[in-house]
């Protein structure tokens, strides 16, 4: 089973490509480099491969199928062979004889931009226009030196002189800047993942402040308080920001303290008001100074209800075989 493929590009003649079971045929290495691909089988002249043209097929397609179909032909055997058998079985040829294929490429109604294409001809665009200004400016100080040369030595030439000659080659800015869009494209990630972290943040800073506030009467507002400030340390590990991460922890030992662990919530009081002193921050300072007011304030609270307790008459029932009679003592409870 063999194919002769005409190519129609946007109704203009492209090339003739030959197809078997095993083998793909171009007529130029040039067309294998235009899809990518650096040698494939070629053929001298296309007469010598026909026989006599038995079958005609036309088929119009979009001109993007081209490089990938060209591709898939050559380097795998299997989509050859599922092509050609698909070409048979459409023009209903029984005889396995040549078929002669019309293939034509319309233009694809939204144009693929390829951006790293792109580049590199702008840059090469660009480098040659500066190279060309540069050798037009070097050909008009080359002029001047040489008029002066006739008068004075030191405006000849290098090659008479034999001396070092010293340029100094001044690039301006381009009237027009040249736009990475690569670049572009990580720094608007970079920017719209920060703007939404800090986002988040700002909502969990309002959240948990609502939280703290009632986790001085209720203990489940306490235990979520402490997981919103997690949630931020979190939020700020990714910020980067060593000073929010600071501020989360203080925050968690607000929550510790609500729920009743001063000695935990004193240890990381102390260690933020450390690191606020190594960096200058005081802001982060005086939150430690408040916060360490607050501590002591619910110490003051705990110790007056311990005393309470102590001073809390308790009643024990005391009995001697049928006979009971109320004993009361004073119980210090710790």
């Amino acid at each position: 089973m063999r194919v002769f493929m005409k190519l129609l590009l946007f109704r203009r003649p492209y090339t003739v490509c030959y197809i078997t079971k095993d083998v793909f045929m171009l007529p130029d290495e040039l067309f294998y480099k235009e899809i990518g691909l650096n040698i494939g089988d070629c053929y001298d002249d296309i007469g010598t491969l026909t026989l006599r043209r038995t079958k005609r097929v036309k088929f119009t397609i979009n001109a993007l199928f081209l490089q990938p179909f060209l591709k898939e032909c050559v380097i795998f055997d299997a989509y050859r062979y599922n092509v050609i058998k698909n070409v048979y079985q459409k023009s209903r040829n029984q005889l396995n004889e040549p078929i002669f294929l019309k293939l034509i490429l319309e233009p694809p109604d939204q144009e693929i931009i390829d951006y790293e294409w792109n580049d590199r001809m702008n840059y090469l665009i660009w480098t040659r226009v500066e190279i060309e200004n540069a050798f037009s400016w070097l050909s008009t100080l080359g002029g001047a030196y040489s008029a002066l040369g006739d008068y004075f030595d030191h405006c000849k030439s290098h090659n008479q002189l034999n001396e070092p000659i010293f340029l100094k080659l001044i690039l301006e800015p381009p009237d027009q800047e040249i736009i990475d869009y690569e670049w572009n494209d990580r720094m608007n990630y970079l920017i719209w993942t920060r703007v939404e972290i800090e986002n988040a943040f700002s909502w969990l800073s309002t959240l948990g402040g609502a939280y703290s506030a009632l986790g001085d009467y209720f203990d489940h507002c306490a235990e979520e308080a402490g997981r919103i400030s997690l949630r931020q340390y979190k939020l700020s590990r990714l910020l980067g920001d060593d000073g929010l991460a600071a501020r989360s922890k203080l925050y968690s030992s607000i929550a510790y303290a609500q729920r009743g662990k001063l000695k935990l919530a004193r240890y990381i009081v102390r260690d933020i008001a450390a690191f606020a002193r190594q960096t200058h921050d005081r802001r982060l300072n005086r939150m430690c100074q408040g916060v360490w007011a607050k501590l002591k304030y619910l110490r003051t609270l705990k110790s007056s209800k311990v005393k309470e307790e102590c001073n809390k008459p308790v009643v024990n029932m005391v009995g001697r075989g049928d006979e009971k009679f109320e004993m009361t003592q004073m119980v210090c409870v710790k």
